[in-house]
């Protein structure tokens, strides 16, 4: 009976703890069928853009993917401007450098370029070629179009003694929330811990595992790491100004389905 019981416990806490991938619908895209442009970059990968974007860029955030042409995933478009009759839109990808975000630069010649980081306060871009309508046609018919891949979000990153690393994310609101993970270590070696309890409320969260416990103070304050008797203070650190950190150095995330996560 005593095994039985431990068999179950065993079972429970591995259900609890299983990395589930939320199911989405695929996206119809079939009334952009002429009214988009489809481009290739050097490496071979697509993008799909609007040929026109409305009067406010309303189309941007519904026309804008990028894949390697059999998948194409939604960017998540983050700005939208225009200057001097040329078109920038911005997307989130958290691995561009010295640039907010991954921009598609579309001159009014047409001519489209990608722009994944500044140098020296210029933009370093990257020409993409306009394939043909057929082209564009087959692909917008064959292809699978898919919500953005990544479902995710940082919810608490910090640093402790030395370079070792603590990083929680979670399924973004429009995925479900929860999903909680927790990650520890230093850059490019850091290890997923399960978490056996998560608790959070007005004065923060606490992460309980088998070997310490993470306890982040509510707002922009401090975090500790519990390990025994011991108590290690964490410095807090800002998602956004660390993203090439996160979402390259840590090692932790691979593909992202976004413009630039080559680079």
């Amino acid at each position: 009976m005593q095994q039985h019981l431990v068999v179950l416990a065993l079972c429970v806490a591995s259900v609890a703890h299983a990395e589930t991938k939320p199911k989405h619908e695929k996206l119809d895209v079939s009334e952009a069928i002429g009214k988009v442009d489809v481009r290739r970059d050097e490496t071979g990968k697509y993008y799909v853009m609007p040929k026109d974007y409305g009067e406010n860029g309303d189309l941007a955030g519904k026309w804008t993917f990028y894949g390697d042409g059999r998948t194409m995933y939604l960017q998540r478009v983050s700005s939208f401007s225009t200057e001097g009759g040329a078109v920038f839109v911005g997307a989130w990808s958290p691995r561009v450098r010295g640039v907010p975000h991954a921009f598609l630069e579309k001159k009014p010649d047409g001519t489209t370029t990608l722009i994944c980081r500044m140098v020296e306060r210029k933009y370093q871009r990257q020409p993409l070629t306009l394939v043909s309508d057929a082209d564009a046609t087959k692909l917008l018919k064959t292809a699978t179009f898919e919500p953005p891949y990544w479902e995710r979000r940082v919810y608490f990153f910090g640093r402790g003694e030395g370079s070792t690393y603590y990083l929680v994310d979670m399924l973004r609101d429009e995925y479900g929330g929860q999903g909680f993970r927790l990650f520890v270590g230093p850059k490019g070696r850091m290890k997923q811990l399960a978490i056996n309890d998560f608790a959070t409320d007005t004065g923060g969260s606490a992460v309980l595992t088998k070997t310490g416990e993470l306890a982040i103070a509510s707002g922009e304050t401090g975090a500790v790491w519990k390990q025994g008797k011991k108590t290690i203070a964490l410095t807090r650190l800002d998602p956004v100004p660390n993203a090439y950190l996160i979402y390259r150095e840590l090692g932790v995330y691979g593909r992202l389905g976004t413009f630039c996560e080559d680079q």
